[in-house]
């Protein structure tokens, strides 16, 4: 089959481009033809063995080149003719639309400032959004979660035979609990730090979208480690940090590509995101056998059953509820968390990128014959 995948950057970064990078890969290797219609690309994607169709963003304004690269991507996919298009970004028209990150109208508002929800970039966002979901050039639409799908369905009255739910794929080979119990031994001694001290660790490239200010601001009343890998403080951060003495309690160990081992280090997973998709973060810490501390606005919450596989943040913008929370996973004894963790591992391996492939093979040939 010949597929045209439909994104703005295909490079590695994000989890969503992570995610498309190797789900091309994925039809690569089972013998399919892809074509990656994009206006960016790294050496990485560049080499992945896809046909490469770069088209230039013109325009002076992100509005408008948003604007440019969805009417040249429509333009492109005519000229391939591939058997399917699939989109992944602030494009219009294919045969089918993955909605990776979310519904672009509750992330405005549960994570933006007031100043940018009104710029000329989200208006236009949003604008594509909604012609995406009425404009009827797009037949079917894929959400990794089902709240994501609730969320389209009932914002833009979406059929609900024109959407269904593929979760994301987690590589349980790659993400497990450490076998050896000495991962944790040897990133403490490199932050010289007691291992006997509760640890929860936090992922993230977008420390506002995650929650950071609320963390920072429960942590005065909390003693425990908190690690958090990923983007820079802003000066903003470490002022924060500084006037709250958690100084010797936060530790910032920097991006890095490869997360699994703090995964398999820390005692529990921190994610009081204001708004994500399914987030890929989530998936992996759960197949590390890490129980996670998950905000419900965050469509992974569905694979967390309290006090089963995880704990659920109702309200991940107040800060006593989320120590509230961090002190009920406190309490939890060493056979009551290494249960909790057995079972979030359970609750996701299912979820293999075989599995995941099929569900995609299957879903286009439906659409196909529709």
């Amino acid at each position: 089959m010949r597929i045209a995948a439909v994104y703005d950057r295909f490079v590695r970064g994000g989890g969503l481009e992570n995610y498309l990078s190797d789900l091309v890969s994925q039809f690569l290797l089972d013998g399919h033809e892809v074509d990656v219609i994009t206006s960016r690309t790294d050496p990485e994607t560049a080499a992945s063995g896809a046909r490469i169709k770069k088209l230039r963003r013109s325009g002076l304004t992100a509005r408008s080149r948003l604007r440019s690269f969805d009417s040249s991507a429509a333009e492109a996919v005519r000229e391939l003719q591939p058997d399917v298009s699939i989109g992944f970004g602030r494009t219009t028209t294919h045969d089918v639309h993955r909605a990776g990150g979310g519904c672009h109208k509750m992330y405005s508002d549960h994570v933006l400032p007031l100043t940018r929800r009104f710029r000329a970039k989200n208006r236009a966002e949003l604008a594509l959004e909604r012609a995406l979901y009425t404009s009827g050039r797009t037949r079917h639409f894929v959400c990794n979660s089902q709240m994501v799908a609730d969320q389209i369905t009932d914002t833009y009255q979406i059929a609900p035979e024109r959407i269904s739910v593929i979760h994301t794929a987690v590589d349980s080979q790659r993400f497990h609990p450490d076998p050896t119990a000495t991962v944790r031994k040897e990133i403490c001694a490199e932050l010289r730090t007691d291992p006997e001290v509760p640890v929860f660790l936090v992922v993230s490239l977008g420390h506002r979208r995650k929650g950071l200010e609320t963390i920072l601001r429960a942590w005065r009343n909390i003693d425990a480690h908190l690690w958090i890998v990923g983007s820079r403080f802003s000066s903003s951060h470490l002022k924060q940090i500084e006037r709250s003495g958690i100084n010797q309690r936060v530790f910032h160990l920097g991006l890095t590509q490869n997360t699994a081992p703090f995964y398999q280090a820390a005692d529990f997973f921190l994610h009081p995101t204001r708004y994500d998709a399914c987030a890929n973060t989530v998936l992996q810490s759960m197949a590390s056998g890490l129980p996670g501390l998950i905000s419900i606005r965050d469509g992974a919450h569905e694979f967390v059953t309290p006090s089963e596989t995880g704990l659920l943040i109702t309200q991940p913008e107040n800060p006593e509820e989320l120590v509230a929370v961090v002190e009920s996973a406190l309490s939890l004894n060493a056979q009551e968390k290494t249960a909790m963790g057995e079972a979030a591992r359970q609750r996701v391996l299912h979820l293999t990128w075989d599995y995941h492939v099929d569900s995609w093979m299957t879903l286009i040939q439906r659409v196909l014959k529709s």
